[in-house]
């Protein structure tokens, strides 16, 4: 797709940006009346035997492309299943990540949180607020964010503390 990525936006009447680098949140993109479109492709195994994170990108990244680069990121999500070495492909979903539901998303503590869907976007295709605004979104996602950290925050102050008693007596108890 990438190599024809120039030609696919030249129909489409949009600006395409150059291919990004490996540690930009989106696999394409291009702007719209001077708006940052970023694609993000991801697949989703339909084996439900198998497990995919549904990793996006950091928080901090995601924040800088909703708040500061006032961008949009698409996921274009392909489901599939494997069928005796052949791809089958069983829907194909797009969505700008600001307008699913927040209790599609989770954060885990990889480095100071990383953004993972929890919801497939085919999954929560029926809750997707197509009008929602980037700031009505932020309002929602700001909670999420905030009880994450505040519980990476305890666990830090707690291992600090065991930490510190082991300084003091020898004896380490992490939780």
């Amino acid at each position: 797709m990438l190599d024809q990525w120039e030609a696919i936006c030249a129909r489409l009447d949009v600006v395409a940006l150059p291919p990004p680098g490996r540690r930009t949140i989106y696999d394409a993109a291009f702007t719209l009346d001077g708006t940052l479109v970023g694609i993000d492709v991801r697949t989703k195994d339909l084996d439900e035997t198998r497990y995919a994170d549904g990793g996006v990108c950091s928080v901090a990244n995601f924040l800088r492309l909703l708040t500061r680069d006032l961008g949009v990121l698409i996921v274009a999500e392909f489901g599939y299943r494997d069928v005796g070495g052949r791809v089958e492909f069983g829907y194909v979903r797009n969505a700008p990540l600001h307008c699913l539901p927040v209790d599609a998303f989770r954060i885990e503590n990889l480095g100071t949180g990383q953004v993972r869907l929890d919801k497939s976007v085919a999954e929560a295709n029926g809750a997707i607020d197509w009008d929602r605004s980037v700031g009505e979104f932020l309002r929602g996602f700001a909670d999420l964010a905030i009880a994450h950290y505040e519980r990476v925050q305890q666990v830090a102050r707690t291992r600090a503390e065991a930490l510190q008693t082991f300084k003091e007596t020898g004896e380490l108890r992490l939780r």
